[in-house]
């Protein structure tokens, strides 16, 4: 009887045992990460994220493109995605927080479709104007703008963007009225920047460094809380207009309901490629920081987003679609 029981309960820790492996394996297959753009843009550090992972999972880590209808083709399609962490999204604020505040037509509730990951990396803009616009800095945009309300524009890769709320934002801390003046995508708005087309632009420092080098634009401003390493003698919005702040983040989610070792194992892999040499020194020259901060810290950050984004849409009223 003794020797049966005995059978028994190394049955049962045997059982439990490979329970607990077979949980703890993930992955152990290719793992997808979908991304709402097309190749060569925003994804540059995130695919060396992705090979990083690769080689410390020892499984494929794709990134799986999905442009169109402003990001939501990409984050519908992951939000129906089976919850086991083989299909991942690379979410910006752009369509995880803006687009549900200013779109009638959406069918998906970041909050209950998503489970926030980590924040790979995050980025400020600054505001860079024309190259013969009679402006030095904050101050004289506010006296130009005021002195010619909706005379001065500004361009941007699109209603409903990041760029455009940070136009209302400053409008409504700075008393001012600009006109806003959107684009296809960022490369468009910033070729109406160089051409003249525009007065300004809220645009990311790596976009705008060549022309700004080779004298075609330049930048008065940082969106940032505190001034740029790279840029020190260029003050901050925040300076002037204390509290203003505006940049960009890429994040990664699952689909709801993920398990929590699968959620873990991909923040934990992640923070692995971040600290790599290579990957903060691409960083680094691209103009981003790397994160890698919690789950409970990225949640956290949507729900601020949400917060300070959804009071500019109600005050600028608006809405599309």
């Amino acid at each position: 009887m003794k020797k049966v029981i005995l059978t028994m309960l190394l049955g049962i820790f045997a059982a439990m045992s490979f329970t607990v492996f077979a949980q703890t394996q993930f992955p152990t297959r290719p793992v997808r990460i979908v991304v709402p753009y097309p190749p060569g843009g925003i994804d540059a550090i995130p695919r060396i994220i992705a090979d990083k992972m690769r080689q410390d999972w020892g499984q494929p880590v794709m990134m799986d493109h999905r442009p169109g209808g402003g990001g939501r083709i990409a984050v519908e399609h992951v939000a129906k995605s089976p919850p086991d962490g083989y299909t991942l999204l690379m979410g910006l604020p752009d369509m995880l927080v803006i687009v549900p505040l200013v779109s009638k037509n959406v069918s998906f509730d970041v909050a209950r479709d998503f489970i926030p990951v980590t924040v790979m990396l995050s980025t400020s803009f600054g505001i860079a104007v024309k190259k013969d616009l009679p402006v030095a800095n904050i101050q004289e945009l506010v006296a130009m703008a005021k002195a010619n309300p909706n005379k001065l524009s500004l361009s941007s890769w699109g209603e409903g963007s990041t760029a455009h709320l940070g136009l209302e934002l400053f409008k409504s801390m700075a008393g001012v009225n600009i006109l806003h003046v959107p684009y296809k995508g960022a490369a468009a708005a910033m070729t109406a920047l160089v051409a003249g087309e525009v007065d300004m632009m809220i645009t990311g420092q790596f976009a705008a460094s060549p022309n700004i080098k080779s004298g075609r634009i330049r930048m008065i401003a940082r969106t940032s809380p505190a001034r740029s390493p790279d840029m020190p003698d260029v003050p901050t919005v925040s300076e002037s207009y204390p509290g203003y702040s505006v940049g960009t983040w890429v994040g990664l989610l699952a689909p709801a309901g993920t398990p929590q070792h699968v959620v873990v194992a991909t923040q934990r892999a992640v923070v692995r490629a971040i600290d790599s040499p290579d990957v903060r020194a691409r960083s680094a020259n691209l103009y981003f920081e790397p994160v890698a901060n919690t789950p409970d810290e990225f949640a956290e950050l949507i729900r601020a987003e949400r917060a300070k984004w959804s009071s500019v849409v109600r005050a600028a009223k608006i809405q599309l679609d």
